[in-house]
């Protein structure tokens, strides 16, 4: 290969993640019988990009039931007495935002899922993970999800448009 060629060949690969791109050329070595073309590196980097996305979504899930766990059904502030860093002595429940709040949201938000019942805990699991790797698969086509920031008509206009394109 030529300098050039070579130059050529990772510009037809610099839309892929730094750490996705080195594990697509790892994999190639391991099971390529021929030099690997950039479309068959990205069919890798697709494949490991999925597993990545399953795994995201699951630790996005623990993340919210540890929230749910500690914060409760009402999300009510917790007295913590006041401080530099609380204040009014209150510490409050962080927000969900991004795909996981977008997610939450479909399943009827915090108090739905944070209230369901337990023969209904794992279809709503399910729906959260697949609304969730919906968004994200959204996201990285280009879609903005964007919650704030900007005209916020635009910033809604944008998510609600990807979650119906996806759906």
């Amino acid at each position: 290969m030529t300098p050039d060629l070579v130059k050529l060949y990772f510009r037809l690969l610099d839309d892929l993640d730094e750490e996705i791109l080195s594990r697509a050329l790892t994999q190639a070595a391991k099971e390529c019988t021929q030099f690997p073309t950039p479309a068959h590196i990205h069919k890798i980097a697709d494949r490991l990009s999925a597993g990545n996305v399953d795994i995201e979504a699951e630790e996005a899930l623990a993340k919210l039931d540890q929230l749910v766990s500690r914060w409760g059904v009402d999300r009510t502030p917790e007295y913590v007495g006041k401080s530099a860093k609380y204040p009014d002595g209150f510490r409050r429940c962080p927000e969900i935002g991004g795909a996981i709040g977008r997610a939450l949201a479909s399943v009827g938000g915090w108090r739905a899922y944070a209230a369901r019942e337990e023969r209904d805990a794992p279809f709503m699991r399910k729906d959260i993970l697949a609304s969730y790797k919906r968004l994200r698969g959204a996201e990285n086509e280009g879609w903005s999800l964007i919650e704030g920031g900007g005209p916020a008509e635009l910033a809604g206009e944008i998510a609600e448009a990807a979650t119906r394109r996806m759906m």
